[in-house]
């Protein structure tokens, strides 16, 4: 768990706001909370025991008409959810990135 990973990851989920989840967590409280409760979450995150909590259920208008169902997880799983994508899309994009580099039969698309 770097520290500049999970700050960009903060970063990211502050400048995209949001609604709160089924905590009623903010963004504005986000860093209040995360300096309260870090040590924690960070021991859950590594020893493999956190468990992100349920999503707030919310109906939105189809342009269409009707509904559809969307999941809007807590301000604190949208920050563990931003730094794995940061994560795994830095891991894949390399590894994809080497591959391309050295096979040159591959197709490119």
């Amino acid at each position: 768990m770097e520290r500049t990973l999970m700050w960009d990851a903060y970063c990211r989920v502050i400048r995209n706001k949001g609604a709160a989840g089924v905590d009623g967590m903010t963004c504005a409280e986000l860093k209040d909370h995360l300096k309260a409760h870090w040590a924690v979450i960070r021991e859950k995150l590594l020893s493999g025991d956190y468990i992100p909590m349920a999503v707030r259920k919310v109906e939105i208008s189809k342009p269409q008409g009707g509904t559809r169902c969307l999941g809007i997880p807590t301000v604190q799983d949208r920050l563990i959810q931003q730094a794995l994508v940061q994560v795994t899309t830095t891991s894949i994009s390399g590894r994809l990135l080497y591959s391309w580099e050295t096979n040159p039969k591959a197709p490119g698309h």
